[in-house]
């Protein structure tokens, strides 16, 4: 398995691609709803062949595109964004870049424990760089 794994939070399968989110969509959603691909994308104001190409896995789900999903389905924009992440995340491990990418030599930090406990916090932190300095 590739060594890349370890630096991606999600718990990504190896052994099989992710879930591409217009697999979710189609197998998930609108099947079950009776709803056709034209229908969808009516409802939620992208065209025909953008929603055909990502339930096609042929494009990916942008922010805009999540926030329609999730405004229409009832689900979140970080469900649909989550799931594209998932599947880039894996297609780059797996990709012909992946040997140069584990070639990268880290760089060695040496980091004072209360500096780190602050960037630590900062990155569980999920509001905004303007909001956490209007705490401050």
């Amino acid at each position: 398995m590739s060594t890349l794994y370890t630096h991606v939070y999600r718990n990504l399968p190896t052994h099989r691609e992710p879930t591409h989110p217009g697999q979710m969509l189609l197998h998930e959603f609108l099947g079950p709803m009776g709803m056709t691909q034209a229908e969808f994308a009516r409802r939620i104001g992208v065209s025909y062949v953008r929603l055909n190409e990502i339930v096609n896995a042929r494009r990916g789900v942008t922010a805009d595109t999540a926030l329609r999903f999730a405004r229409f389905l009832g689900t979140t924009a970080d469900m649909w964004l989550g799931l594209q992440t998932a599947w880039d995340l894996y297609h780059a491990i797996h990709s012909s870049s992946a040997a140069e990418i584990e070639a990268i030599e880290p760089m060695q930090w040496e980091s004072d424990p209360d500096e780190q406990a602050e960037v630590d916090a900062m990155a569980a932190d999920r509001t905004s760089v303007p909001e956490r300095r209007a705490r401050l």
